[in-house]
């Protein structure tokens, strides 16, 4: 539905300079699963609140178009 979709994602992602350590993408009939691992440019996890919040944002936006 949403052509682009996975680089939309990895280039918010890309932005916010973080890295994606793996991914798993499949499909099954008409539903779509991508899944992100991912960590900040240090390599660690990704805990501080508002920077999740932030992330996640630029996510849902970067979804819609």
């Amino acid at each position: 539905k949403h052509i682009g979709i996975i680089y939309k994602i990895a280039k918010a992602l890309s932005e916010f300079q973080i890295n994606i350590f793996r991914a798993k993408i499949g499909s099954r009939s008409d539903q779509v699963v991508d899944v992100f691992y991912v960590l900040d440019n240090k390599n660690q996890k990704i805990i501080e609140t508002d920077f999740r919040e932030e992330i996640c944002q630029s996510l849902l936006y970067a979804a819609k178009f």
